[in-house]
């Protein structure tokens, strides 16, 4: 089963994209306003081009998704670990009687 194409029109940083893509296209606006957010305070009383805006704000989501990364791998691996403690309780408990 493949996912459907949508295909949507958005303004990042002034600038309008025709943009393209599998799935929901509410979640491709949001993408763009994100980005242009981004961009927008990066840019923001700046004298900067569009390019070196972009790439700092690339810098900054990638940033971002690496931290949300590794806090996802801590909040795994403390939950395996209390289901670990919680199945060896458990063990305990019923092994006991």
């Amino acid at each position: 089963m493949s996912l459907q194409q949508s295909s949507v029109h958005v303004t990042i940083y002034g600038t309008d994209y025709p943009i393209r893509g599998d799935g929901d296209s509410t979640l491709m606006y949001q993408i763009a306003q994100y980005l242009d957010e981004k961009m927008s305070e990066i840019g923001a009383g700046q004298n900067m081009k569009v390019d070196r805006i972009a790439i700092l704000a690339a810098l900054n989501i990638a940033e971002e998704l690496f931290t949300e990364r590794e806090n996802n791998r801590n909040a795994i691996e403390k939950v395996t670990e209390e289901c670990k403690r919680l199945s060896h309780a458990l063990e305990e408990k019923i092994g006991g009687e």
